[in-house]
């Protein structure tokens, strides 16, 4: 009911006012694009390979993006050889000029925050990204108690490991835990824009690990690659409803330790909504930071979308925070947000099959 709710602002916004243009099918080759995707500085820049988004192409670089109503959002970031205010301000233009009166983008990096700034859209800091260094990463210390005790329980008194699977050899297993955890959700739904899918048909550079024991598969971990080779970024997170107690740590554990055996030097373990790793400082527009505070800790949002149980997970790593921001035109205020959040799915089901279609 909430959801409902929560929805129907948008819903009679877009039958009052209509939508604009939908974006168009393009004709770029899905794998050029890829190629293009992962040298981007980011972990989740594999949200641009999301199927239906339209692609706008500029001598400067890439942008994806999907409509809702008036509301164009720029999804994965941004995608060029260089960083360039010309493209974002070519862009802006390009969905204005079809009738998009608001623009979105996110994700935006604090590195990124002065070019997308310079091409006249306003920052928000929106939640905080956790990272680790697979190289460096190690059990040891007071900090990795929780993380090891997990472990521990997972391999002593359920026998759980962890491995790679190569997409070639992926089965159904894969996406039975995928579709049971989608179910399970409180909210019925995956954050569209926020989470990406398995996609066994085009995994491009995505790599599979699991957790299992010596009869199934109990949590499946997508990493999808990015910083031209150097670095990954955990997508997926996914276990079944009745997987035993550190399930999930011995995938993610498992799949770090790979990572460092291979040189990487960076791994994402993704951006948690509406989480403050540190102040932000009274310029980061106060009244709407207050307002995302309270959506953070609020038992109502609480019981809806659980905002705190993501970062209390990530923080058993050890990791290092950095700010995500939204980005928005011609400004950021509580229209933005909303927007953004009904383009995220929060007020509203989406497709569940979303592509998991395998090949053949």
């Amino acid at each position: 009911m909430l959801q409902a709710l929560g929805d129907l602002p948008g819903r009679l916004s877009s039958a009052l006012l209509g939508a604009g243009a939908p974006p168009v099918v393009p004709d770029e080759e899905r794998g050029a694009l890829a190629a293009l995707v992962t040298r981007s500085p980011r972990g989740n820049a594999y949200l641009s390979l999301e199927p239906g988004l339209a692609i706008f192409q500029h001598p400067q670089g890439v942008v994806t993006w999907a409509a809702a109503g008036r509301t164009a959002f720029a999804v994965g970031g941004v995608h060029g050889e260089r960083e360039s205010t010309a493209l974002l301000e070519a862009f802006r233009a390009h969905v204005v000029n079809r009738g998009f009166r608001q623009v979105l983008l996110f994700p935006v990096s604090e590195r990124e925050r002065m070019i997308v700034e310079g091409a006249q859209f306003q920052c928000l800091a929106v939640g905080s990204e956790a990272f680790v260094s697979p190289q460096e990463f190690s059990l040891s210390g007071g900090a990795k108690a929780d993380l090891r005790q997990m472990l521990n329980r997972g391999r002593a008194r359920y026998g759980l490991w962890s491995e790679e699977i190569a997409v070639t050899d992926a089965d159904g297993a894969l996406l039975e835990v995928y579709d049971s955890w989608l179910r399970a959700r409180s909210t019925g739904h995956r954050l569209q824009l926020l989470v990406g899918t398995l996609r066994l048909d085009e995994p491009f550079g995505r790599r599979y690990f699991v957790s299992r024991d010596a009869s199934r598969i109990h949590a499946v971990v997508t990493l999808t690659p990015g910083w031209s080779g150097e670095g990954y970024g955990i997508d997926v997170m996914a276990r079944a409803p009745d997987a035993p107690a550190g399930a999930m740590e011995t995938a993610i554990t498992g799949a770090i330790s790979q990572l460092g055996a291979e040189g990487i030097t960076t791994l994402s373990l993704g951006a948690c909504p509406m989480y403050e790793h540190t102040s932000l400082g009274a310029e980061d527009r106060g009244a709407l930071r207050r307002l995302l505070r309270w959506v953070y800790r609020s038992r109502i949002t609480g019981e809806l979308f659980a905002f705190e149980t993501l970062p209390r997970f990530k923080r058993k790593f050890g990791p290092t925070w950095q700010a995500s921001y939204i980005a928005a035109w011609p400004s950021v205020g509580v229209r933005a947000l909303y927007s953004g959040c009904r383009m995220w799915g929060l007020f509203g089901p989406r497709s569940l099959r979303l592509g998991l279609s395998r090949p053949g």
